[in-house]
């Protein structure tokens, strides 16, 4: 008779490789979302670097971003 295989705690799968932010780095992710009114993802990791993703859907919604950041495009 065959065994089907059944997980145990060992066999579970991580949800995720890296930990998730402390409250302070959440807090600078939220107030970067809010302030570019758009997706910010910050990574920090223990040895104190990481960064910084801004998400934009459109080339008008880059330009307000970029604005935003008083970067201007030649």
């Amino acid at each position: 008779m065959r065994k089907l295989y059944q997980a145990d705690k060992t066999d579970t799968v991580k949800s995720s490789a890296k930990a998730d932010l402390p409250p302070a780095y959440k807090k600078i992710e939220d107030n970067l979302a809010s302030h570019f009114a758009t997706k910010v993802k910050m990574v920090h990791n223990k040895k104190g670097y990481g960064s910084i993703t801004i998400e934009y859907f459109s080339l008008e919604e880059l330009n307000k971003i970029l604005d935003a950041m008083n970067v201007t495009v030649s």
